[in-house]
């Protein structure tokens, strides 16, 4: 069996029981372009979250080892948390938006996801089950204006819990405007009044 565990994890831990999980994307490195994760995890500590960068591997493209490496990746969470009394919540980009979408609702322990362009046309069918199994609080799918998924967005289903934004002017990997990027979790994760900020 294909051992589809993250090929590298980065870990900012806070003596709390709250996770912020950040999935890459494809290939990706737990620090991103410019350092871009270490600046969200700085940030998200700083508040008192633990959080957890996974680099997505070349493995986990495929989408029938989803499920395998979702569970795989959230066992080391537990692990490195010492504890599955967490709250927990989760952003990913490219194929690491994918698969939260597709797998999120498995840890009921997941409350909140961030899906940034995630493939819309591909495996459609895991997505919507996905969307609709979640149980959380609300699921956020942010899509570039310039993203090649942005014809697809009319696609996805209504519900309340789900949100979906268009950046205008964003391509898939944000060129140009790495400060949007790091500033989505705060958006959209950490945005509400009550107890998610502390």
């Amino acid at each position: 069996m294909r051992n589809l565990t993250p090929t590298q994890i980065d870990i900012y831990k806070n003596d709390s029981n709250k996770v912020l999980l950040i999935l890459t994307g494809l290939g990706g490195t737990t620090t991103g372009y410019h350092d871009k994760y270490i600046t969200i995890a700085k940030q998200a500590t700083k508040k008192g979250w633990s959080v957890i960068v996974a680099a997505t591997p070349n493995g986990a493209s495929l989408a029938e080892n989803e499920p395998e490496y979702f569970n795989a990746l959230l066992d080391q969470v537990y692990q490195v948390m010492e504890s599955k009394d967490l709250t927990i919540y989760a952003m990913g980009h490219s194929q690491g938006a994918n698969i939260l979408l597709w797998c999120a609702y498995l840890h009921p322990q997941i409350k909140r996801v961030l899906s940034i362009n995630p493939v819309l046309d591909w495996n459609t069918h895991l997505l919507l089950d996905g969307i609709k199994n979640f149980a959380g609080e609300k699921i956020d799918i942010i899509i570039g204006e310039k993203d090649p998924s942005y014809p697809w967005v009319e696609t996805l289903p209504k519900n309340n819990i789900l949100t979906t934004t268009i950046l205008p002017n964003i391509n898939h990997v944000f060129s140009g405007n790495l400060p949007t990027f790091i500033d989505l979790p705060k958006r959209f994760l950490f945005n509400d009044k009550g107890g998610a900020n502390g």
